[in-house]
């Protein structure tokens, strides 16, 4: 089964990507209003549960941040509220957390499973970041003047948003744990 679910994911990926290049926004908002369908359809309904948790974490972290974002382009709003980032966390966190389902085993202790997440995490947030921001020119003008990461250049951010960019996987994950949703 699982061999079905990374074809799956590759033609998401694919799907998204050819969206991105019009408006990142539309092919997050597609992606997030074709996810629970898609887990309906693939018999996964357990993992909903995964999804409104993220889905929750994204919403705080929208209210905390949204004063931060303001896009180069005008994505999906109402008003001052961008809603970009909330599909993007909501859907990364969920996402994350199904790639690492397959490569981990349910007998691993929690110190091991949380390292393995937070790598995959870290690996694929610095990677889309930087994917974002020199490919698809999703570039934040109301944090651009502070500097991005080292070398990919990414998450123009203050101190404070870059910390939260990294422990936000973390988080969830732990929540994760916590909440018996790792099936």
């Amino acid at each position: 089964m699982k061999k079905i679910y990374i074809l799956d994911l590759i033609i998401i990926l694919i799907f998204s990507a050819g969206i991105a290049l019009l408006r990142p926004d539309l092919a997050i908002f597609a992606a997030a209003v074709f996810t629970i369908p898609y887990l309906l359809l693939t018999k996964r309904k357990h993992l909903l549960k995964n999804l409104l948790l993220s889905a929750n974490i994204a919403i705080i972290w929208f209210l905390i941040g949204h004063n931060q974002y303001k896009y180069r382009f005008n994505y999906l709003a109402i008003g001052e509220l961008n809603f970009y980032p909330f599909f993007a966390w909501s859907l990364g966190l969920f996402g994350v957390f199904l790639l690492y389902s397959l490569f981990t085993k349910k007998h691993h202790g929690f110190l091991k499973k949380i390292i393995l997440y937070s790598v995959i995490y870290w690996i694929l947030l610095i990677a889309f970041e930087t994917i974002g921001y020199h490919v698809f020119n999703i570039q934040d003008i109301a944090t651009a003047s502070y500097p991005g990461l080292p070398i990919c250049n990414c998450i123009h951010a203050p101190w404070w948003m870059k910390i939260a960019y990294l422990i936000l996987g973390p988080i969830y994950f732990s929540l994760v744990h916590l909440l018996k949703l790792e099936k």
